[in-house]
């Protein structure tokens, strides 16, 4: 994926922060950052998070209102700031300001 998106703007590097004890890596696109850990010479995505210029599978973007959301995905579980479809260890959050998407993060626990 991180090759896919051609050359980031910026690479964020942190030792050791992860609960897995692995090193993280932080790729910054144009409104898309991929975050990797890295073990054994290898990198795995545990985190998409996006915050412009791009859209799910389902066509929901920064700026969708919170019915296109429900009407694409569902109910969902709803904290007020985040629905949430999936679990606490995985899953896509969608996060809103007001009625409208602010960002969307795809997550999966390291």
């Amino acid at each position: 994926l991180v090759g896919a998106m051609g050359a980031p703007s910026s690479v964020d590097e942190a030792a050791g922060c992860l609960s897995n004890g692995a090193d993280q890596k932080i790729y910054h696109f144009g409104g898309v950052d991929v975050s990797c850990y890295v073990q054994d010479g290898a990198e795995y995505i545990y985190d998409i998070t996006i915050t412009g210029g791009y859209t799910t599978s389902k066509g929901i973007g920064i700026g969708s209102s919170k019915a296109d959301v429900i009407a694409a995905y569902g109910e969902g579980a709803d904290s007020g700031q985040y629905i949430l479809y999936g679990s606490g260890d995985y899953g896509l959050y969608i996060y809103f300001s007001g009625d409208s998407v602010s960002m969307i993060d795809y997550y999966a626990a390291v």
